[in-house]
């Protein structure tokens, strides 16, 4: 999904701190993503640097 489009829910400990720390720091940068897994619904699990 598009970040900027993404909501956070009711009952997210952080999920608003989380979501304006990826928005300063991520958004409209150049970054580099490691992916080390997926989980079993397809999600890739990683970091991004």
């Amino acid at each position: 999904g598009n970040p900027q489009q993404t909501k956070v829910e009711a009952g997210e400990p952080f999920g608003a701190e989380a979501l304006t720390y990826s928005k300063e720091h991520f958004l409209q940068r150049d970054v580099f993503v490691e992916v080390e897994s997926m989980d079993r619904g397809g999600n890739f699990i990683g970091r991004l640097t």
